[in-house]
């Protein structure tokens, strides 16, 4: 499982490994997401442990970046009720992909017949 975002190879278990360990966070979950300049951006989908307890996106990033090279943690958290795990457990992250590959890229108008310049 690897993410490659303007050409550095990122692996999203190393910030997931980090993300998990933060108290509000019960389940997590870092996917790929389209980037128009970079390809690809790592996204965190993470089920809180307290949903009426939530530091908010910035605070889970800061602490990421304080335990991970900030090019290593993702750029963006959503939260979610659940990660659809697999009867065997698993996540299967191309489930959890396609809303985004399924829409155009952050910073793009594909789909409009319009480019940005």
């Amino acid at each position: 499982d690897m993410v490659v975002s303007g050409g550095v190879n990122l692996y999203p278990a190393e910030a997931e490994q980090v993300l998990i360990g933060h108290p509000d966070v019960a389940d997590v979950a870092c996917i790929g997401v389209p980037h128009r300049e970079m390809g690809e951006e790592l996204k965190a989908l993470v089920v809180l442990a307290d949903p009426g307890k939530w530091v908010g996106e910035g605070g889970l990033l800061d602490y990421c970046r304080l335990q991970l090279s900030h090019h290593k943690c993702p750029r963006s958290v959503t939260v979610v009720e659940d990660l659809g795990r697999t009867t065997m457990g698993k996540i299967d992250k191309r489930i959890l992909r396609s809303p985004w590959w399924d829409k155009p890229a952050k910073g793009s108008d594909r789909g409009t017949g319009r480019t940005r310049g």
